[in-house]
């Protein structure tokens, strides 16, 4: 495969990752936390889509990484 198939693919499952968290957090009240995202992935390819997240959402992300996708 492709390094950038490769990178292609990592980026829109980490962007699937975020959007069914979000999905699963939704209510009509405002939350005062950070919301909290578990990755098994690597820090270098989720950080740059959650600095996204929230640059355009003004929600802070808490990421709590592990060491495997499990």
């Amino acid at each position: 495969m492709k390094t950038t198939q490769l990178w292609r693919r990592v980026a829109f499952t980490s962007v699937g990752l975020v959007a069914l968290t979000l999905a699963a957090c939704g209510d009509d009240q405002e939350s005062n936390g950070p919301l909290t995202v578990y990755s098994g992935r690597n820090e270098s390819l989720l950080q740059p889509l959650v600095d996204q997240f929230e640059e355009a959402t003004g929600h802070q992300v808490e990421v709590r990484y592990g060491s495997s996708a499990e």
